[in-house]
């Protein structure tokens, strides 16, 4: 049984009945971000980078360029909202800076809520999904077995290119805002593909010790 399809329609229904609720609220971005649709999200862009990386780049690329695009704004939003939340109730925290961050909030919660039209997300016409999943339908998805190969051979290409990184930079970081981001950004990716597989990666028992640090 081809399994690919069922694990985007997993997160795709979730979704699609976020972006459902959200169409019928005053601040759709707003409802989004505070409802968790950027998790969503995630698991559709790890699944997209994932089978972009296994075959048919095209139409996993694709998905992936909608979903990210989405999630980088919910992205932002969190990334001001947080300081906006820190510095409400800093005594010492000026004005000025307060005023600023919460102007970013605020701005890419617009930028968002226009993209969630002019992309068909939401509102009158909310076809981005039927397109979303017209394209996977199309996909010559692999066999379990063929899969499972691919996958695995995939996160060993991952986590290759990630030693391949520290070892380039020698374990000393020269740029820290560069060099961490694209470490931190790699590792994260591992643990997202499992996540999003729902399941088809199992941690076993490999037998060796776990070294005393």
């Amino acid at each position: 049984m081809i399994q690919g399809p069922g694990r985007f329609e997993y997160y795709l229904v979730q979704l699609e009945e976020l972006l459902n609720k959200a169409s019928k609220t005053e601040n759709p971005a707003r409802f989004l971000y505070e409802n968790d649709a950027r998790t969503r999200l995630f698991m559709l862009e790890g699944l997209s980078k994932l089978y972009a990386g296994l075959h048919d780049k095209k139409r996993f690329n694709y998905a992936l360029e909608y979903f990210k695009s989405l999630e980088d704004l919910i992205g932002k939003i969190d990334y001001y909202e947080s300081f906006a939340k820190d510095f409400l109730n800093d005594a010492i925290m000026p004005t000025t800076i307060r005023l600023f961050v919460e102007a970013k909030r605020d701005e890419n919660i617009k930028i968002l809520n226009e993209i969630l039209v002019k992309k068909r997300w939401i509102k009158n016409d909310t076809s981005r999904i039927k397109k979303i999943r017209k394209k996977l339908k199309s996909v010559k998805w692999k066999t379990p077995e063929k899969e499972a190969v691919l996958i695995t051979e995939f996160y060993e290409n991952e986590i290759e290119e990630i030693n391949r990184f520290y070892k380039e930079i020698n374990g000393e970081f020269t740029d820290i805002e560069l060099q961490v981001h694209e470490l931190r950004r790699d590792l994260r990716w591992l643990s997202i593909y499992p996540q999003a597989l729902l399941g088809c990666i199992q941690f076993v028992d490999n037998g060796m010790e776990t070294p005393e640090l």
